[in-house]
Formats: C-alpha cells, structure tokens, sequence
C-alpha cells in the first residue's frame, strides 16, 4: 500500500567455469489468457502505467545502482531489487521480470529462475493496493468418465476475474459407490495473474478402481473467499471384469441362439 520502500535480494549463481557478462533489462509480461504463459509486452505496446513502474525499479550492487554485473566463474552475486512505489502510482498489479542477459547462451538454469535465450529471469509481482473484490470460478473440472485402473487424472480449469493476482487452495474428495471417502488429493499452489486463467492437472495414484465414484472439487480463491465447488462422476471396470462380462454375454448369445433353432 503506497507510499512503500520495497527490497528484496536477487542471488546470480555462475555455475560455469568462464567469467560472465551480464546485461541487466526489465520486460514487462502478461499472462496469456488460453493457457496461462506469460508473454511479454513489446515495447512501443508499453501503457503509462507500466512505464511509470519501470521508473521506480532499482538493481543496486554493493549500494550503487547498475544496468550490468560480472560474475568470477563458479561465483555468486547478491544483489538487491529496490522499487520506491509512491502514492502517484495507480492500484493494480504490475508483472515484470530483471532479465540478466548473457554475452555467449548458457544451459544453466535452477528451478527458481525462468530461462531466456541467452540468460536468466527473475519474475516480480507487484500488487499495489488496496485490493479490489476477489472474483473468479471454476470453467472445468473434467477427467475420464471410463477407466479400466488408476491412477486417475483430473483436469481443473481456474479464472481469475480480479484486478489482483491470487494464490488459490484446493482439493478433491473420491467417494465409492457406496458413498464412503476413499481418497483426497490437493491442488498444487501457484499464482493466477490478473484477469487470467490457469490449468491444473492433479494425479490422485490410487491404482484398483472398481464402479462408480463421485468426485467433488472444493477450491477457495483467496484466505477471506469466495469458495466454488464442482463434482463430477466416473466409472471404473477392471480389465478382467469386462472379460468376465464380454464372456457371459457370449455364452449367453450362444445358449439363445441354440434353443431358437430348436425352437
């Protein structure tokens, strides 16, 4: 909530054995709404207040601000991200990534960076607030309705309607045909941007399957709500009780067609 001094350390790890050359750029990014990725923003597609935000974001190393950095090989470089939001600054939330571009491509890559030819990104999600009302739904949630054995994979399709990114909880009860709780799953974390959608897809490892099962997804958008809820069923039949069947059936016709032509 403006007016705020935010800080947050940036660790750069070179984990190759030559000395790197690092450019430092901010890219603005969306979330592109049929399946979630970012993109970024060309810049003369840039509005103002994006453009404002970028004015307000800082690297400083070692307490001087810097557009590029060197990292010894094998070495690492912390340095601090500084955004000085004021009460000029519009509400909203303002996505962007601190690009660290390299002179010659690398493969290195952590699984707390994203990977950008030639370099790496660290994503920043800045919702500047207060935030409007939380609003979204559930738009799917799906899964095979005929299984012959687990594990089961369910589809869950999240829109986020609100001005704000949300960081929605989750899960999914199994009940059998006799109406008992035979499993729960939860749906992994991860942040929906503004005004877009993101998929999940959620393994629930039970291997036998045996009739019919309902099951109800519970997710809440936010601590405070709002809460939706969907159910759908599915049945599952073994392999080898659909063999049975196939061969009763065929005895069955056998047997029919034999005393039609006694008959």
């Amino acid at each position: 909530t403006p007016p705020a001094h935010v800080e947050a350390e940036i660790t750069i790890d070179n984990k190759s054995s030559q000395k790197e050359n690092l450019q430092i750029r901010i890219r603005n990014f969306l979330s592109n709404t049929s399946d979630g990725k970012i993109e970024y923003i060309p810049e003369d597609k840039l509005e103002l207040p994006d453009v404002l935000i970028r004015n307000k974001v800082r690297i400083i190393d070692r307490d001087a601000e810097v557009s590029s950095i060197e990292i010894a090989p094998t070495d690492s470089k912390t340095l601090k991200l500084k955004i000085d939001v004021d009460s000029s600054i519009p509400h909203g939330d303002y996505y962007f990534s601190i690009l660290f571009i390299s002179n010659q491509p690398s493969s290195n890559t952590n699984s707390t960076s994203s990977y950008t030819g030639g370099g790496i990104a660290a994503n920043i999600l800045l919702s500047i607030g207060p935030y409007g009302a939380t609003n979204g739904s559930i738009n799917e949630f799906s899964t095979n309705f005929f299984l012959t054995h687990g594990p089961v994979q369910f589809t869950i399709l999240l829109q986020n309607s609100s001005d704000h990114y949300i960081v929605p909880a989750g899960s999914i009860t199994i009940k059998n045909m006799f109406g008992r709780d035979v499993g729960r799953v939860e749906m992994p974390r991860g942040y929906i941007l503004a005004n877009s959608r993101r998929m999940y897809e959620i393994i629930w490892p039970e291997r036998f399957l045996f009739g019919l099962y309902r099951t109800t997804a519970v997710v809440n958008l936010s601590d405070t709500g709002p809460t939706f809820k969907r159910s759908i069923i599915f049945v599952s039949l073994p392999v080898y009780v659909l063999s049975s069947i196939s061969l009763f059936i065929f005895v069955l016709i056998g047997i029919y067609l034999r005393v039609k032509r006694k008959i």
